[in-house]
């Protein structure tokens, strides 16, 4: 370990600060080859009396740039770092900080890398990354002769770190810490050129979809946005127009015409500027979004993928057993079939109808009896049967018991780089004796899963096959089921939902198996993303634009999650609405947040989709309704991340008109 002692002038306070450096190793030699090591600085006031040495000066840089979109992106510098720690540290008899030293020269894969993959550290107190997307980073020169600043100058990002009862100078956790969150190839030799996407869709609001932007800004993508003219994306002077290098209006309805539409939109803009890739990411433009890549030559998995993943009948058509499915091409058909034939005799009630075509569980319903049946038939092929769509096909299967899941994998070349298993607890059409008024909407879910390694491993091995089998090699896919005959289940008590238990008697012979619901060949919700990114450090967005430009290495690299797993529980929070009504609160979530106290430290996203003024329908099968989520971690246990999900979900209030 390489260390010593220096000063450190402020110019801008006339202050001088003793400073004990040191170089250290943070890459255990189980974690893969060294890409940085950690350097350490512990800074106290120096005696005014004693003269200075030689110090080291620094200033804090100015940033003239009015615009603030531009100023919130640009990279700081060591010194800058250096002087607003010392300033945040002010009242403290010591700063400690730490810089991490690149020891191979590359291109670095996402700018940042390190303030994304630090979210939730107990070490640093605050992250600065110092590199600019795309950049080429040089090896730090670590000799026998030493240059502080120069060291300082080669670092890619420092951490200012939080005083402890620990000795100043151990900087054993956060080293533990640098192994755990950045030991992956965050450089790669191999130059990186800027890439342009036309993004399809814009999003409906900065709050659910700013994390996309931003990744987009680290790896070096450009965005285009295209969607209907009034998006809130599309003014070049409004206050978020830095998000995208331009916008394009367009008719986004998911008709017969619009791969033409989208095809003709992309060929007029490669009159101009070079395209390298296409997103669509809704359910509805997946497989017309992939068709205009293939027609353009542009990366994507194949159309016909796409097409048959977005058919949620024809899927488990493939994967389920046989009898335990029926799909219907649209309500004359089913009656007609089931008049003459009945069901299957592997169907008996209670059944699950939904359409073929569906998200966010709308219009899945549970019947219990063959008037509930027809009625559930009638909603689900008219769910999407007129309109652009057309889509009136529905299907019925068999309500599978068992511990529900949400699984999002990360594959490559046909290899499951990550795979996050999340618990969907038990929703309202769930409990024992649900009127078939109940429905499959999210009421909790906690990641990581409490199933067993076994049924993990079930659910990773046949997901897996299944998503195969479809055609896919690559990409992002979130993906629903049961586990069968798992030998877990949820706790009842007086009604109220408990956690996942194990089961004392489990059906003799019956081994666990997998019952998927749907592969949606996609990223997740945007909360869903949120949580995998904070909870493992990969970023499903990413991945996507990645794959969506054919960036194949980044894409590689950034799907390692964190070397010890998922770093807390997390637990989402969904606050449905439980009547009609205009809202009157401003910001429900918001002001639930703001009342909490010491318990808002637990909470590290949150999204209002109604406010103040906003209608909220009343809640259905055929319609899901949000007022809002939030995300609550717990570093103690699954236990208490529940209970503060729970403790959170009791207060919260609101007002309607």
């Amino acid at each position: 370990m390489q260390q010593g002692t220096c000063q450190v002038a402020v110019d801008e306070s006339n202050e001088t600060f003793d400073c004990q450096w040191s170089i250290r190793p943070y890459t255990k030699p189980s974690s893969g080859p060294e890409i940085g090591k950690a350097l350490c600085l512990v800074l106290s006031r120096a005696n005014q009396d004693a003269p200075a040495t030689s110090p080291l000066r620094i200033r804090r840089r100015v940033f003239p740039d009015a615009d603030e979109g531009k100023r919130l992106r640009q990279s700081l510098d060591f010194e800058t770092f250096l002087v607003e720690s010392l300033v945040a540290h002010e009242a403290e008899p010591h700063t400690r900080c730490a810089f991490v030293l690149p020891t191979t020269s590359g291109y670095v894969v996402r700018s940042d890398f390190m303030q994304r993959r630090f979210t939730g550290s107990d070490q640093a107190k605050a992250v600065c990354g110092f590199v600019d997307p795309l950049q080429f980073v040089k090896a730090a020169v670590l000799g026998k002769e030493w240059d502080l600043r120069k060291l300082l100058e080669s670092a890619v990002a420092g951490l200012l770190l939080h005083n402890s009862d620990s000795p100043v100078g151990d900087f054993g956790d956060l080293l533990d810490e640098l192994d755990d969150r950045i030991t992956f190839p965050w450089l790669t030799e191999r130059s990186i050129q800027s890439a342009r996407v036309v993004w399809v869709g814009g999003r409906y609001a900065v709050t659910e979809s700013a994390r996309i932007w931003d990744a987009a800004y680290a790896l070096g993508i450009s965005l285009v946005i295209i969607d209907e003219p009034g998006n809130w994306m599309e003014d070049d002077s409004g206050p978020h127009a830095y998000y995208r290098e331009a916008f394009v209006p367009m008719d986004m309805t998911a008709d017969d015409g619009f791969v033409d539409r989208l095809l003709q939109t992309v060929r007029e803009l490669q009159k101009s500027m070079k395209i390298d890739g296409i997103q669509a990411l809704t359910d509805a433009r997946l497989a017309k979004g992939a068709k205009v890549s293939e027609i353009l030559r542009l990366p994507t998995s194949p159309s016909s993928s796409f097409e048959l993943s977005t058919n949620k009948g024809k899927v488990l058509m493939m994967e389920a057993e046989e009898g335990q499915v029926c799909v219907y091409s649209d309500f004359d058909d089913f009656q007609q079939r089931f008049q003459r034939d009945g069901l299957p005799k592997a169907l008996e009630y209670p059944l699950v109808v939904k359409p073929c075509l569906g998200w966010a569980s709308e219009c899945v319903i549970k019947v219990a009896n063959e008037e509930q049946l027809i009625e559930a038939a009638s909603k689900a092929s008219a769910r999407h049967g007129a309109g652009p769509l057309q889509k009136p096909s529905f299907m019925i299967e068999r309500y599978a018991d068992g511990p529900e899941y949400d699984a999002t994998f990360v594959l490559h070349n046909g290899e499951v780089l990550f795979l996050e298993v999340a618990d969907d607890f038990p929703s309202s059409a769930d409990l024992p004796g649900a009127a078939s008024e109940g429905d499959f909407m999210e009421t909790e879910n906690l990641t990581p899963t409490a199933l067993p390694e076994n049924e993990f491993n079930i659910i990773r091995d046949s997901i897996h096959r299944s998503i195969t089998r479809l055609g896919f090699t690559s990409g992002v896919f979130n993906c629903e089921g049961r586990i069968v005959n798992s030998s877990m289940r949820y706790s009842l008590t007086d009604h109220r939902v408990g956690d996942l238990e194990t089961v004392v008697h489990n059906q003799a012979g019956k081994e666990p198996s997998v019952f998927l619901h749907e592969i949606n060949a996609r990223v997740p919700a945007y909360n869903c993303t949120t949580a995998a990114h904070l909870t493992y450090g990969v970023d499903f967005y990413a991945q996507s634009l990645l794959f969506s430009i054919g960036h194949m290495e980044r894409y590689a690299s950034l799907a390692r999650q964190f070397r010890n797993g998922a770093q807390w529980h997390l637990a989402f929070v969904h606050f449905i609405p439980e009547r009609a009504g205009v809202m009157k609160t401003p910001d429900a979530i918001l002001q639930l947040v703001e009342s909490l106290g010491d318990l808002k430290s637990a909470v590290v996203a949150t999204h209002t989709v109604i406010k103040g003024g906003g209608t909220v329908r009343e809640t259905t099968s055929s319609e899901p309704t949000f007022i809002g989520w939030i995300l609550v971690t717990s570093k103690v246990s699954r236990a208490e991340c529940l209970r503060l999900a729970r403790e959170i979900r009791s207060r919260f209030e609101y007002e309607l008109e």
